[in-house]
Order: structure tokens, then sequence, then C-alpha cells
């Protein structure tokens, strides 16, 4: 093999072995039990693989565009664009679903290879790497096993950036020299595709460094009419970027609609203030080894993941002391990492990076990118570089302030022991390369020492994190598949199914069914809102359904699948079930009437009474505002605008409340506030009523009531109730069913020493009979579905006198509604869902959903061809003024043998070449 074949061959090899020592020594399958399924790994990415999967497998192409798995239904794009598009991905297609761990598995595992191979390929073909084998082969490793890498793990769809921009690098240094486009075009619309979100960080990264690297490059060539050529260059690569993501339109432009009416949707503001949101000197601690545990990535903002390993740390510094480096080139190297410096303690810098948002969870998501510069500064100083004594003193001086500054605050995941580890192997790494002359032998022993000390790193990072048992996993998957197996709608009866628990949110994609949870960044912000106004959990881009009978019928919600307790004397059995927690009550749903069917772990209940996904409703109906933070409210003017009476279907029930250990007291407004007497004891409060009827009794739990660390209990008649204790508006819960003359209570534990505001905290009984009378109504003027799959619904209504047709559909523009084959006008109402107006009469109805911006898309990703293929001709024409003349320059025969097919090869030259860098002196067989 020859020298280059060898070096990607290591470079590829070495962070795949390395992730392998770490994870067996982790537990990690397929040595151990745990599974990559961590955090979003568990909750997201998972479940939207397998629906990948299964649209794949079921040729459904509609799902390509909505489905009505993502809750109560919604936009697919974002999820297909965020989500689904790395071909890492071939792994969930090609192997069977009972090895799906193993998919896992490859897709992680192989990520990190491809990152290595991708740096070393980069520093071999624009910084003549192979002259420098064991230099480029650490390093590439170090790229791919940096503290973002092995951190963020969890969350897969980022590391396909890392291995994505070294060739893209490498393809737009080409372009800013004056070669073809071709290249850098190709991947940067590749990258679009594959990661748009981690592609726009590299689109602004790309921005500034054009700039670096034409000054550093290219100055002196054209310091006599610099900002001409300047000018002239980015003009090119504009153009050559925009055609990039023009052909990337196809799926980009419907994305960017979607995200309008999604993860823009969150309230988030762009004010610019100089304030810095974190301390500048904390950022030294994640240089640390093992600098990441279990708090490092939620709240926030944290601090960058940035880890890249003592040698890298070590060439950073011998770049800026180097004699032999340009000083020109240090101050721009010291401006780009100033750019990199506000961008991670300044918030509206950050914002920039995130689309103008700060990240909920996982912070800096761009610091790659910073590690990815580091390691280039790492390598030029290194590279030619003779280690002096001063500088070995100025480094371990550097690492003896660094160290100072670490120790004088306390981080959780930093240990005594990590610190004097890292500071060790930093004053090793100097001593090294000053003291050991014999070059193979230094290399070596860098080399040894790198590995071990990015081995310790990962396996540190990641054994700190909760990983998600294999084997539980996949009994998890066994076990709800076979409930839903039993209740799952065919494609002629369209209702939802509800559960009292969930393995995540996005179990209706999982098991292919019209579910009510999800948790996606895709999640239309219309839909979290309906939900918090019904009275049910919605957090960022996650939502969870209680549920009443009214929002039941309303949203046709068909069965629940209750959780019953798992116990068993087997260890063995055990040990592979997994334990699903309960997080809805639903006393009026789970009773033995309402039993339908049952499995080993789950009873399956059927609502008495629901609606179907499109009915006739009034115009008062049709024009009702819901109000934000009143469920109650909002739910009985409903049930008022649909039986247009004014009689109240939630009413209030008297309750006697004794206090323990709490203060209270009222505001102006006549907010009632609450808090600790004894903040060393827990305050209490009881609320007790008696039924008076076998009616459903709920309760309005305050929003100050949520909680994220147990600061608040609830419990039931003395049993713990279950429910999300994570919430952002007032819940509506469930506490009583046929419980005429039984004494209820509810108990409110306060463990938090804050004030609570529980001036909504009161008591409704549900008059049923009025529900079941307004369901009844509406049942009359209902769709009769014929057929529905993931987006599009067609059937037939009989309508009397209701003047439109309700849909628990999300409204979208994409949406075209069709009555008896003529194109209506559709609406959103309650600021949520789909309706339009129809006449009396017996109707075909038919509802198709195509993504807003596909044919927009679809538009610019065809003038991008055309414009590609124009330049291309053109380019073999006038290839040599297209390259060159664009600066007014004579062509030179450097100039000119960039485009001539005569001149000597890379391999020639590299033959030809005269190696005086004892580094060199590797046997390698040719």
């Amino acid at each position: 093999m020859n020298k280059k074949t060898w070096i990607y061959g290591m470079s590829g090899l070495a962070p795949l072995t390395l992730m392998l020592i770490g994870w067996f020594i982790n537990d990690f399958f397929p040595f151990g039990e745990k599974s990559f399924l961590a955090i979003d790994f568990n909750q997201q990415f998972i479940d939207l693989y397998i629906f990948m999967r299964k649209a794949f497998y079921s040729a459904d192409f509609g799902a390509l565009f909505y489905s009505f798995t993502k809750s109560i239904g919604g936009n697919m794009i974002g999820a297909w664009a965020y989500y689904l598009m790395s071909p890492f991905n071939i792994f969930y297609l090609i192997l069977p679903m009972k090895w799906i761990t193993y998919a896992i598995f490859l897709s992680v595992w192989l990520r990190y290879g491809a990152m290595g191979l991708s740096m070393a390929y980069y520093l071999i073909k624009r910084h003549d790497g192979q002259t420098r084998p064991y230099l480029t082969i650490i390093l590439a490793t170090a790229y791919a096993l940096n503290g973002f890498a092995v951190s963020y793990q969890m969350t897969p769809i980022f590391m396909d950036a890392l291995w994505l921009m070294p060739l893209l690098l490498v393809a737009l240094e080409n372009v800013l020299d004056d070669k073809k486009p071709y290249a850098y075009i190709f991947l940067l619309a590749s990258t679009m595709i594959i990661q748009y979100y981690m592609g726009y960080m590299i689109c602004l990264f790309i921005l500034f460094y054009s700039f670096y690297y034409l000054f550093n490059q290219h100055y002196q060539e054209h310091k006599n009419h610099y900002f001409k050529f300047l000018g002239q260059n980015v003009l090119r690569l504009g153009i050559f970027s925009l055609i990039a993501i023009g052909l990337s339109a196809l799926l980009l432009v419907p994305n960017i609609y979607n995200l309008l009416f999604s993860k823009a949707a969150l309230e988030s503001t762009m004010t610019f203030d100089w304030k810095l949101q974190i301390n500048p000197l904390d950022i030294f601690s994640k240089l640390m080894i093992g600098a990441f545990d279990n708090e490092s990535w939620s709240a926030g903002p944290n601090l960058p993941n940035i880890y890249v390993g003592s040698l890298a740390l070590v060439g950073v510094i011998s770049y800026f002391l180097s004699k032999t480096i340009k000083t020109s080139h240090k101050w721009a190297s010291a401006i780009v990492l100033t750019i990199f410096f506000f961008s991670m303690t300044h918030e509206f810098t950050s914002k920039i990076w995130h689309m103008g948002q700060n990240p909920a969870g996982f912070f800096y998501r761009f610091s790659w990118i910073l590690v990815f510069f580091l390691i280039l500064l790492a390598y030029q100083g290194l590279k030619d570089k003779v280690i002096e004594s001063q500088e070995v003193f100025i480094g371990i001086a550097i690492a003896l302030l660094i160290q100072s500054v670490v120790m004088v605050k306390e981080y959780s995941f930093l240990t005594p022991e990590q610190r004097q580890a890292s500071a060790l192997i930093f004053g090793l790494m100097w001593l090294i390369l000053y003291l050991v002359k014999q070059p193979n032998l230094k290399w070596l022993l860098v080399l040894l020492l790198s590995f071990g000390e990015l081995s310790a790193n990962a396996y540190l990072s990641q054994g700190r994190l909760n990983h998600n048992n294999a084997f539980k996993f996949e009994n998890a998957l066994n076990v709800i598949e076979e409930s839903i197996d039993r209740i799952r709608p065919d494609k002629s009866d369209f209702y939802r199914i509800s559960k009292t628990f969930y393995r995540s949110k996005n179990d209706p994609m999982t098991f292919n069914y019209p579910g009510m949870t999800t948790f996606t960044s895709s999640l239309e912000g219309s839909t979290r809102d309906l939900f918090e106004e019904l009275g049910n959990s919605a957090i960022d881009a996650s939502i969870y359904y209680y549920g009443t009978p009214l929002t039941d019928a309303l949203l046709g919600v068909k069965y629940f699948v209750n959780n019953e307790p798992f116990s068993s004397d087997d260890q063995a059995v055990i040990d592979q079930t997994y334990i699903f927690p309960t997080d809805v009550t639903r006393l009026d749903i789970t009773s033995e009437a309402n039993k339908v069917d049952e499995t080993d772990r789950f009873t399956i209940f059927q609502t008495p009474k629901t609606l179907p996904i499109a009915f006739g409703v009034s115009n008062q109906l049709a024009q009702l505002n819901l109000i934000e933070n009143r469920p109650i409210a909002n739910q009985n003017a409903i049930a008022q605008a649909l039986l247009s009476d004014d009689t109240e279907i939630f009413k209030l029930v008297e309750t006697k409340m004794t206090l323990t250990n709490l203060i209270h007291g009222a505001t102006q407004s006549g907010d009632q506030i609450f808090s600790r007497e004894d903040n060393t004891l827990d305050g209490s409060m009881k609320l007790t009523f008696t039924p008076t009827t076998d009616d459903s009794y709920y309760v309005d739990i305050p929003r100050s009531l949520s909680t994220y660390k147990g600061e608040v209990d609830i419990l039931l008649n003395g049993q713990n109730y279950d429910y999300r204790s994570k919430f952002g508006t007032n819940q509506v819960f469930n506490i009583a069913h046929q419980a005429k003359g039984q004494e209820q209570e509810l108990e409110i534990i306060i463990k938090a020493d804050r004030q609570f505001n529980l001036t909504d905290l009161k008591i409704y009984q549900m008059d049923e009979t009025k529900v079941n009378q307004l369901i009844e109504d509406r049942q009359s003027e209902a769709i009769e579905i014929e057929e529905w799959g993931s987006n599009y619904v067609r059937g037939s209504i009989t309508i009397k006198d209701s003047p439109w047709v309700f849909t628990s559909i999300p409204y979208d523009q994409g949406w075209q509604v069709k009555v008896d084959g003529e194109l209506v006008e559709d609406e959103k109402i309650w600021d949520s869902l789909l309706a339009f107006q129809v006449e009396p009469g017996n109707h075909q109805i038919e509802m198709v959903f195509q993504p807003r911006g596909l044919l927009l898309g679809a538009g610019i990703t065809s003038l991008s061809v055309l414009s590609l293929l124009a330049w291309a001709l053109l380019e073999r024409k006038y290839g040599k003024l297209l390259m060159f003349n664009l600066n007014d320059e004579p062509l030179n025969k450097e100039k000119v043998c960039r485009s001539v097919e005569n001149c000597p090869t890379d391999q020639q030259i590299e033959k030809a070449e005269i190696k005086k860098d004892p580094m060199n002196d590797i046997e390698v067989e040719e």
C-alpha cells in the first residue's frame, strides 16, 4: 500500500478502534446491555428512523409530506429534512427490524470513521498531510473524537456535519484557487440536503473562512489590487453557493415554510445586548479530559464542548509561537478565534449561529467548527516545527495558568483526578516533543499518549449519561406493538389512539397509528398552543395528552391503552423487561365497563362516545376564540357552542381546604399565593370534597405547580397521582369517576422554598349527560370515511343545517379541500384547526395535502440545474476566461497548469520531491 492509503486507513480505523475500546469498558452494545439511546436519540430520533423504515417498505409516499402519527397530524417535510436524510440511515432500511440495535450501533460507529477519514483527506489534499503521516493520523483522530462528537453522540444528526465539512473545505479552497467549482457545488448541495441546520452553520463559517483563506494564500500575489481580487472571487463563490443551495431547494424551500409554523413560531427575540451569557474563563474547563456529564447539555446556556486533546493544544500554541508563520497569518487566525469567542460568550452572536434562537438544550451546536479550526492551526503549528526549550516553558506555564483558573471553581463534570490527568498529559506531550529526538519513537509515543487520552475522554464523557438498555428497548417495541396491532385503524376507518404511558412521545410514529403525543423540532406551534388551551402539556417541541370526554370526542380518540403494573420473580426477565412510567390518570376511561381487550402488559379501553375526523358545526363554534391558560373556560365555551346552550358542562365544586406548614396570602389583584412557613419541612394543602353524582370530576392544576426536580407531589386519596410534572400552562386532570357519596382528598405537597400562585386550583364536576348529548347531535352530521392515508382523507357527509365542517386536522395552507369535486376555500378556526364551509345536503369530501413551497422548490432546483449546465458549457468554451481572467491578470504557467491535462499529477510531483523531514522515514510498503 502507498503512503496515502496507509494514512487514510489509519485515520479511519483509529477512531473506530478507540471508540470500540471505550464502549467495551462502558458496557455498551454489542459488548454489553447499554444502547446508544440516550436523551433525544431515545426520545426522538429512533422513532423517526423506524417511521422512515415503515414508510419505505410500505411505499407510503404520502408520508414524505404529512403524517397523522405526528400528534394529531403534521407536515413531515421538516422531519425528513432535519432527521432523516443522512446516508448512514441506510442501516435502518437494510437490516431487519429485529436487528434494530445493530442498525443503531453501525450508524453511529461508522460516523466516527468517516470523520477521521474526512479530516485526513483535507489535511492531505490541502496541507500535504502525507508528508507528516503521524501528525495527520493523530489530528484526524482527535477531530473525529473531539468533545462535541463524543458528548453529543445522542444527537447523531449533528455528527454528519463533521465528516461533510472537511470534504467541503477541500472543494471550497479549490474554488478560491480558481479551480473548477463542481465538487464544491455538489458537496454544499449535499450538505444542505443531509443536514440543512448544521449546513447553515457551515455556510456562516464559509463566509468568513473565505476571507481568511484568500488573505493568507493570495494577498501577496495580488496585493496591488487585492480588494478587486477579493470582491471578484467572493462574487464568484457566491454564485456557486447560490447554485448549490438552489439544487437543494426541492427539500429546502418546503422546509422553510414548515419552519415558519413550527420552530420559528416559538417566541424568540434577537435583541442586542453587550452582556456576556457565560463566564469566558469557564470555557477552559472544557479543555479537560471527560468534561461532560448529564447536566452539561440541558439547562443553559451551558459551556461549549471544544475538547481536542493535548497535541492539538500544543499545536495551537506552537502556531502562535512559530517564527516561520507570518505575523499577518497569525493575526488573521486570531480574528477568526475572536469571532468564535464572541459566538460562545455573547447571546446575540450565538443566536446568529442557531438561526436566531437559543437552542432547547445541546448548546453551542457550532462549537465543532471551532474544533476544526483549532485542528487546522495545530497541524500548521507542528508540521515543520522543532520544539525549543523556551516554548516548553511557555506551554507548561499556560497549562498551569489554565489549571489555576479552572481549580478555583467547582464543575459537575470535573473531578480533581481529571484536572490532574489533563495537566500531566499536556506536560508530557511537550516533553516528548522536546526531549525525544528519534523521529519514529517520538511520534509513536505521541500517538500512544494521544490515543489513550482521546479514549479516556470518550469513556468518561459517555459513561455519565443514562443510556437505555438495549434489550429492554427491544422488549418495549415488542409489547407495545402487540397491543397496538389489535386496535390500529384500517384505511376505511379513522380514529386516534391515546395511552397512559409512553416509551417516547413519538410512539405513534414507531407503531404507525394516529396518536396524540409527539416530540419533534418541526412540531407546528398552533398544535402546541391548542393542546395547552385544552389543558394538556406542551413544552417546547413536544406535547402530551390527558384529555376529557369532550376533547376525546373533538379529536377523535377512540381507544386508550393503559399501563398495568409489572412484576416477576425471575431476575433475568426483569433485566430485559422495559418498565413504563404511567403519566396519565383517566379514571373516567379505565373502568371495567370500557375494557375491550388486554395483553400481558396492557389493558385496552374504548371511549364510550367519540366523533370522527370531520363533522358539521355552527357559526358560533367556528368563530370561537380560545383563551390562553383557561382550559376549563375554553371547554365550557366549546360545549356551549356545540349545544347552542349557555349551560356550563364544568361546574365548580365546593371544597374544604386544610393547610399544613403553608402561609396563605393574596395580592392586590386577587391572586392566591402560598409558601412554606418552615422551609425545613414540607408544606401541604388538602382539598376534600364528596361527589354528589357519578360524573367525572376534574382539577384545574395551575402552571405554578410545574416542577423540574420533584418540588411538588400530588396525592389522590393518599396515593401518588400519575401525571407529567413539567408543563407550561394550567392542566386539567381527572380525579374522580363513579364515586358518588365517597369523600375524595386531593393533596398538594410543596417541597420548594418559593411562592406558588394557586389562584386557579379548583375542582369541577363535568356534566356527562350534556357531553353525551352534544356528541350524539354531531354524529348526525359526521363524515363517513371511505379511505384515508398519510396525506389524504376521503369520505361522504350529510349536512342538515350546519354551515361549517369542523376537522381535527391542524390547519396548514398545504391542504386542499374539494367538496363534490370542486375546490373550496379552507379556513383556520381556533387559530389551529382546519374547517370549511358547505351547503346543506349530501357531499363527497376529499382533503389532500401537498407541502407549501414544493413547486417553488422544484422550480428553483430546475433553474439551478440549468444554471450549472450553462456554466459547464460556457467553461468548456471559454474556460480560461471564466477561471482566471476575472482578476485581470496575465495567464502564467502555474495558473494555466491547473486547467490543462498534461500537467504533472500530484503523485508524480510527490515522487519527484526530495523528502528531507525525518517524519517521512516510515517503513511503508509501496
